[in-house]
C-alpha cells in the first residue's frame, strides 16, 4: 500500500450542520420568503339572495394597505378577485434564501416549464423531499469567515446580508425556486393521477387517488378545485442541511461533491472561483447581455446555456488582453512560430481556468475590456440585432463574430475611430466583405498543419485554432481597414487628446503673443496670458477636429477661448463661418 505525500492530502473538518425535515408551506414561508402581514380576508359580509351567495363588500389586506372591494357579484367573480389578489402578494414576498451563483449551476429549469410541472406533481406525492436541499447560514458564516481572515468570503456574504438575504444555496437553487414560483401562480401541477398512502392518523385504512385533468392548474386553482392534492403539497416533507461556518473552499468541495452525478460543465466548474472575474462576467455580462449574445449568432442557444454565455465572454476578455499585447502578422512558412505566437489567441479550457484566478493576467485586465465591452461592443451588436429580419442571425459561421470582435477590439488599441453615423455602414461593411471572402474558393492560406498546408477562407471558419486566427486576423489588419479608413468609415485619431503646456506656448507665439498684446483667437480676441495654461478659461483646439484623424500638435492647434471652442465643436474647418 503506497503512502500518499503529506503535502497531498486533503483536509476533513467537522462542520456545524444541522438536519430538519420542514412540510413545504414552512420551507416556502419562513426559508424561503418572508412577509410582514401577508395576506388576509376580512369584514366579509355575506348574503343569501335567491339561493346565491353575495357580497356586499369586504377588505383584503396586501402588504401594509388595505383593498376594499365593493358589490362583488357572485362566488365565482369573488375568488377571482381574491385569488389575483392573493397572487400578487405572493408576488409581494421577498426572497430571503440567495441564489448565490458562484455555487449555482445556472438556471437551467427556468426554460422547462415541463420540469418544473413534473417536480410539484412528484413534491405533492411525497417526492420531492428525497433529494436534500443544502442551505448556508449567512451570518453565521460572515462570522466565521471574519474569524479566519477571510476577508474575500466575508465580502461576498457581507453583500448577502446588506440585501436582506438570510441564507444563500448551496445545492438546491433549481427546486427551490420551482416552488417560488408555482405559489406565485406562474407555473401549473402536472396533469394525472395522484395516488396517497392511507393517512394513520386520520383512520384511513387505504389511500385514496385524485385525478388532475386540466393542464392549467395553478396553486390558486389547485387550492380550490382540488384541495386535498393541494393540502398534501403543503404537508410534504422537505429535507434541509443548513449550514453554519463553511469556509470558501469547503462550501466549493461540498458543492462539487453534491453536483457530482450531475455531470458539470467545465464552465460550472469554473463558475466555483471566487475572483473580481468570475463574479463580473457571471452576474453582470452574462446576466445583462447573454441574449443579444444569441440574437446577433455571436453563440447558439444551446452553447449559452449553463453559464456557456459565460466561458465565450471570458474568451472575448483573453482575445482583447492578447489583442493589446500583442501585434499579429499573416502567418507564412519560414515565419510559422513568430506568426503563431504573436497572434492574438482564442483561449482554451485549460487557459480560462488560469484566466479565471483571482490576480491573474485576465482577472487584471478585466476592468478594461469591462468598459470597452459594455460602452463599445455591446452598442454595435444592439445595431446589428435591429438590422436582421428574424428573430436570430443566422451568419455563414458563428466564428465571424470572433472576427468582428477583433476588429473593434484592434480599432480601439490604435485609436481607429468610427465616424458619425457610421456605425450601421461599418457592420454592413464587415459582413459584406466576408461573405465575398466565403465566396473566394480560389485563394489558399498557409496552415502548417502535419494534416493540411493550406486552407480557404472558409474552411478557417471551422474552428478558432492558432493557425485560423493567424491569418484571419492580419487580412482583417491588411485588407479590411484600409478600405474601411479609405470610405471614410473609421479613421485614426491621435493617442494624445490634449496639447502640453509646451505645444501651447509655441501656439500662443503662433498667434501674435507679443511683450506688449496677444494672443488672438480665431475670432480676433486678446486672449489673458495669465489664463494661457488654464484648460477652463482656454482651450487648445484642434484645428482639423481629433476625432477626424487631426493631429495633437502646434501646426494644427490653436488656442481659443472656452465659448468659442465649445460653439465650434468637433467641426471641419470649412463648416466654421
Amino acid at each position: 500500500m503506497a503512502k500518499v505525500p503529506m503535502d497531498k492530502l486533503q483536509s476533513f473538518r467537522q462542520s456545524d450542520i444541522r438536519r430538519k425535515a420542514i412540510p413545504l408551506v414552512v420551507l416556502y414561508n419562513k426559508f424561503l420568503t418572508t412577509h410582514d402581514g401577508d395576506f388576509e380576508v376580512r369584514d366579509k359580509k355575506l348574503l343569501q339572495t335567491d339561493g346565491n351567495d353575495r357580497t356586499s363588500s369586504f377588505t383584503m389586506k396586501l402588504t401594509d394597505e388595505d383593498v376594499r372591494l365593493e358589490r362583488v357579484v357572485d362566488r365565482t367573480q369573488r375568488r377571482q378577485i381574491e385569488r389575483d389578489i392573493l397572487k400578487q402578494a405572493r408576488k409581494a414576498r421577498k426572497v430571503i434564501t440567495a441564489r448565490d451563483n458562484s455555487v449555482q449551476r445556472e438556471n437551467v429549469w427556468k426554460d422547462n416549464p415541463e420540469k418544473q410541472s413534473s417536480f410539484i406533481g412528484h413534491t405533492a406525492v411525497g417526492k420531492g423531499g428525497l433529494q436534500p436541499i443544502h442551505l448556508l447560514q449567512l451570518q453565521d458564516a460572515y462570522d466565521h469567515a471574519v474569524k479566519k481572515g477571510d476577508s474575500l468570503f466575508a465580502g461576498l456574504l457581507k453583500l448577502f446580508i446588506d440585501e436582506g438575504y438570510v441564507y444563500a444555496h448551496i445545492d438546491g437553487g433549481n427546486r427551490c425556486d420551482t416552488y417560488i414560483t408555482f405559489f406565485n401562480g406562474d407555473i401549473f401541477i402536472k396533469p394525472g393521477y395522484y395516488k396517497f398512502l392511507p393517512d394513520a392518523s386520520k383512520g384511513e385504512d387505504i389511500g385514496h387517488y385524485e385525478v388532475i385533468d386540466d393542464d392549467e392548474i395553478d396553486c390558486f386553482k389547485l387550492e380550490e378545485n382540488y384541495p386535498a392534492v393541494y393540502d398534501k403539497l403543503l404537508e410534504s416533507q422537505v429535507l434541509v442541511y443548513f449550514y453554519h461556518d463553511l469556509s470558501r473552499e469547503e462550501r466549493s468541495e461540498w458543492f462539487h461533491v453534491l453536483n457530482d452525478g450531475e455531470a458539470l460543465n467545465a464552465a460550472e466548474l469554473r463558475n466555483r472561483i471566487i475572483s473580481q472575474i468570475c463574479k463580473i462576467i457571471r452576474d453582470d455580462l452574462n446576466k445583462n447581455y447573454k441574449d443579444l449574445l444569441v440574437t446577433t449568432g455571436s453563440i447558439e442557444v444551446n452553447q449559452a446555456k449553463r453559464y456557456g454565455a459565460c466561458e465565450y465572454i471570458a474568451r472575448l476578455n483573453h482575445l482583447a488582453f492578447t489583442t493589446n499585447t500583442k501585434q499579429p502578422t499573416l502567418l507564412i512558412e519560414n515565419e510559422r512560430v513568430k506568426s503563431l505566437d504573436e497572434c492574438p489567441t482564442w483561449a482554451s479550457p485549460t487557459v480560462l481556468d488560469t484566466d479565471y484566478l483571482s490576480n491573474s493576467a485576465a482577472d487584471g485586465y478585466l476592468p478594461k475590456f469591462n468598459k470597452f465591452f459594455v460602452q463599445k461592443y455591446v452598442p454595435l451588436l444592439k445595431i446589428q440585432d435591429k438590422m436582421k429580419s428574424g428573430k436570430v442571425q443566422k451568419l455563414l459561421s458563428k466564428n465571424i463574430m470572433v472576427d468582428f470582435f477583433f476588429l473593434n477590439s484592434y480599432m480601439d488599441k490604435f485609436h481607429f475611430k468610427i465616424q458619425p453615423n457610421m456605425k450601421q455602414n461599418l457592420i454592413r461593411k464587415f459582413h459584406a466583405w466576408q461573405i465575398l471572402k466565403f465566396a473566394d474558393t480560389d485563394t489558399e492560406y498557409y496552415v502548417g498543419k502535419s494534416d493540411v498546408t493550406y486552407r480557404t477562407w472558409k474552411q478557417m471558419f471551422s474552428g478558432n485554432s492558432p493557425e485560423n486566427m493567424a491569418n484571419r486576423f492580419p487580412t482583417i489588419i491588411n485588407e479590411l481597414i484600409p478600405i474601411l479608413v479609405e470610405k471614410n468609415i473609421i479613421v485614426k485619431v491621435d493617442s494624445v487628446r490634449g496639447h502640453t503646456k509646451q505645444e501651447k506656448a509655441e501656439m500662443a507665439k503662433n498667434q501674435n503673443l507679443s511683450l506688449d498684446s496677444g494672443p488672438f483667437s480665431s475670432d480676433g480676441i486678446e486672449l489673458e496670458v495669465m489664463d494661457l495654461m488654464d484648460g477652463e478659461e482656454i482651450h487648445g483646439d484642434h484645428i482639423f477636429p481629433h476625432r477626424a484623424g487631426g493631429s495633437t500638435t502646434v501646426d494644427n492647434g490653436s488656442l481659443e477661448t472656452a465659448k468659442y471652442n465649445l460653439k465650434k465643436s468637433d467641426k471641419l474647418p470649412e463648416e466654421v463661418s
